[in-house]
C-alpha cells in the first residue's frame, strides 16, 4: 500500500470503504502427519535431516533457539509497558506500544497475547473495524494459540456493538464448538442472549441466560435481562423471582447500584400495570435519590398514589420532582398530576399557579409545528453529514490497521505519523459520536413537544376550571 496514498485520503477526507466475509474466508487447518521407521543404516541421515530443520527454524525464528537474547527481553520489557498502559484504561498509550513492538519485533514470543491486546485496546477505543482485522488475524495465523478463543469472543462482542447480531451468533457459535474456558462461556453468553433478545427470540434469550454463572462480571445485567425476557414471554411469577434475585446482590459498585434501580422502576412498572399499586409504590421508592431513574420513579409514584384517590400522598413525590428536576422531562407530566391533585384537594390557588406555570412552558400549538419541522430537516442533514464523514473514516482505519507489519520481517512499518493519524481518527470518531448524541437529545426533546403542543391548551382549560371552582366555593361560603 502507498502511504502516500492513504495520507492524501486523510486530507482528502476520501476513502472507500473495505468490507470483510469472514463467511467466505473461513480457513482449514490440515494437519499433515508423517511416520517414519528408524534402521541403524539410516540413523545418520536422520540426525542429519533434524539438525537441518533445527538450523532452518533458526533462521525463520530465532527465539525459539535463545529466549534469552537481547531483542527478546526489549520486546517483553515494551510488552510489560503496553500492559501497564492497558490495565491503567490508558489504550491509546497501549496501542502505540503495541504497533511500535509488533513493528519492531515480529517474531516476539507472545505476538498473539500482543495482537490480542491491540484488538482489545482498537475496540474500547471504538475502532471497531480495526479491532476486527486484528481478531481475525489471532484466528489465521494462531489458530492454535489459547487466545484464539478469546478472539472470537471479541469478533462477537465487535458485531454486537456494531447491531450486526446474526453475525455476532455465528462467532459465538464458532467460539461454542471448541473448548473454552468457564469465563468465556459467560461472557460469550451474554453477548448472546443479548443478540437474541434485540432480534425478538426471547425463548433463545431465556436458556442462554440461564446458563450464565453468578461469577459472571456481566451477572447483574444478565439476571435483568433474563427477568425482562420472561415478562416479554408473559412469565410473570418467573420473572418477578429473577427480580428478586437482583435486590439480593450486595451492591459493590455504581453499576450494579444502577441495575437494581432498574430492576426496582421496572418491577414498580410492572405491579402499576397489574393494578398493585401499593406494592408499585414501594418499588419506586426503593429507588435511589439523585440516581438518573429518580425522577421517573418520582412520576410513577405520584400517579401510583392518585390511581389510589389519595392525593394528597401524590402530592409529595410530585412537589419533590419540580422542586430538584426543573428540566426534566418527567416534571411537565408531574405538574399536571400535581395540579389535578390540588384541584381535588379544593387547594385552588395553589392549582392556578400550577397551570400558569405550565402556559408560560408552552407554546402556542401552531408555533410548535413550525418548530418542529424546521428542527427535525436540520436534525436528518446534519445525520447525513456525520454518516458520511464515519463512513469515510472507517475507510481510512481499515487501510491503517492493513499498513502495520502483521506479516513478518520486510513488510512495510508503521510510522509514528500514521499513528497520529490514528489517534486523529480516534479523536474524530469520539466527536462524531458526541454529536450523534447530542443530535438524539434534541430529536427526543423535539418529539416530546411535537406530542405535547396541545399541552398548553389543556394548562388554560385547568386554570379556566380551577378559577370556576374557586368562585364558586366563594359563593358557597356563608358571609
Amino acid at each position: 500500500m502507498n502511504w502516500k496514498n492513504i495520507k492524501n485520503d486523510w486530507k482528502a477526507k476520501k476513502s472507500k470503504r473495505f468490507l470483510f466475509d469472514p463467511v467466505q474466508n473461513k480457513t482449514t487447518i490440515v494437519k499433515a502427519t508423517n511416520k517414519y521407521k528408524f534402521y541403524p543404516l539410516f540413523i545418520s541421515i536422520a540426525v542429519l535431516v533434524l539438525l537441518f530443520a533445527i538450523s532452518a527454524r533458526a533462521q525463520i525464528n530465532p527465539f525459539d533457539i535463545d529466549k534469552n537474547n537481547k531483542e527478546e527481553k526489549a520486546a517483553e520489557k515494551s510488552f510489560q509497558r503496553a500492559m501497564n498502559a492497558y490495565r491503567d484504561g490508558d489504550y491509546w498509550q497501549s496501542s502505540r506500544e503495541l504497533v511500535a513492538l509488533l513493528d519492531r519485533y515480529p517474531y516476539f514470543s507472545r505476538a498473539d497475547e500482543a495482537y490480542f491486546t491491540l484488538g482489545n485496546c482498537l475496540n474500547e477505543l471504538g475502532m471497531l473495524e480495526g479491532a476486527a482485522k486484528l481478531y481475525k488475524h489471532i484466528i489465521k495465523k494462531y489458530i492454535y494459540s489459547s487466545y484464539a478463543p478469546q478472539a472470537l469472543l471479541g469478533l462477537q462482542r465487535v458485531f454486537y456493538e456494531k447491531g450486526e447480531h446474526s453475525e455476532s451468533l455465528k462467532y459465538y457459535k464458532a467460539a461454542m464448538r471448541g473448548n473454552p474456558s468457564r469465563e468465556i462461556i459467560d461472557i460469550a453468553n451474554y453477548y448472546a442472549g443479548m443478540s437474541y433478545y434485540k432480534l425478538g427470540d426471547y425463548p433463545k434469550s431465556i436458556v442462554i441466560f440461564s446458563d450464565v454463572s453468578n461469577k459472571s462480571p456481566y451477572y447483574d445485567y444478565v439476571l435483568y435481562s433474563l427477568a425482562v425476557s420472561l415478562l416479554r414471554m408473559q412469565r410473570v411469577n418467573q420473572a418477578v423471582e429473577v427480580f428478586d434475585k437482583i435486590f439480593d446482590l450486595p451492591i459493590i459498585n455504581d453499576e450494579r447500584r444502577r441495575v437494581v434501580n432498574e430492576a426496582h422502576l421496572t418491577l414498580g412498572y410492572l405491579y402499576y400495570e397489574l393494578g398493585y399499586y401499593d406494592q408499585a409504590i414501594d418499588q419506586f421508592n426503593m429507588v435511589t435519590p439523585g440516581s438518573d431513574n429518580y425522577p421517573a420513579a418520582l412520576l410513577a409514584s405520584g400517579w401510583s398514589a392518585t390511581q389510589l384517590k389519595e392525593w394528597q400522598r401524590a402530592i409529595k413525590p410530585l412537589t419533590q420532582l419540580f422542586a430538584k428536576y426543573k428540566q426534566d422531562e418527567a416534571t411537565q407530566e408531574g405538574l399536571f398530576l400535581l395540579g389535578r391533585c390540588y384541584l381535588k384537594l379544593s387547594r385552588f390557588d395553589e392549582a392556578i399557579a400550577i397551570y400558569d406555570h405550565l402556559i408560560n412552558l408552552f407554546q402556542d400549538s401552531s408555533a410548535v409545528i413550525t418548530t418542529v419541522k424546521q428542527v427535525n430537516a436540520n436534525i436528518e442533514q446534519e445525520r447525513k453529514n456525520i454518516e458520511k464523514r464515519q463512513l469515510e473514516l472507517l475507510a481510512l482505519e481499515s487501510k491503517l490497521v492493513d499498513d502495520m507489519n502483521i506479516n513478518g520481517i520486510g513488510e512495510k512499518s508503521f510510522s509514528t505519523e500514521q499513528a497520529d493519524i490514528m489517534r486523529d481518527i480516534q479523536r474524530e470518531r469520539q466527536e462524531l459520536e458526541t454529536r450523534l448524541r447530542q443530535l438524539d437529545k434534541l430529536a427526543s426533546a423535539t418529539a416530546i413537544q411535537e406530542q405535547r403542543r396541545n399541552w398548553r391548551a389543556y394548562a388554560e382549560y385547568g386554570k379556566i376550571r380551577a378559577s370556576f371552582l374557586k368562585r364558586r366555593q366563594e359563593r358557597s361560603q356563608p358571609k
